[in-house]
């Protein structure tokens, strides 16, 4: 689903599989589940991976990779600061999926 991330390591899934526990129940993901987990785990491996804040308060990001947006308005990172699935492109998938499709529109991040 994801080649980019050949590289991960099983420790790394481990960790971001924890993490989604409160997040998923299979039922109500139902055909949604595999992609909505996908993107889950890998919004919080690009996370993991950062050495840096991916939102600096100098109105600019620390760390740009293929994943993570580039945002340059304080607006945007005011955003991203508030609600961290905005930080990647996976995040931003999952909450699209748990909001529209799933029913989660409460979604608390």
């Amino acid at each position: 689903m994801f080649p980019t991330f050949s590289d991960v390591t099983d420790q790394e899934i481990n960790a971001a599989l924890a993490l989604a526990v409160p997040y998923f129940d299979v039922d109500a993901w139902d055909t949604f589940y595999a992609e909505g987990l996908g993107c889950f785990v890998a919004h919080q491996v690009v996370l993991g991976r950062c050495d840096k804040p991916l939102v600096d308060a100098n109105d600019v990001t620390s760390r740009v990779t293929e994943h993570l947006n580039i945002a340059r308005s304080a607006a945007e990172l005011a955003e991203q600061a508030r609600d961290p699935f905005k930080r990647t492109v996976f995040g931003q998938r999952f909450r699209d999926l748990a909001r529209r499709y799933v029913g989660r529109g409460f979604l608390a991040v």
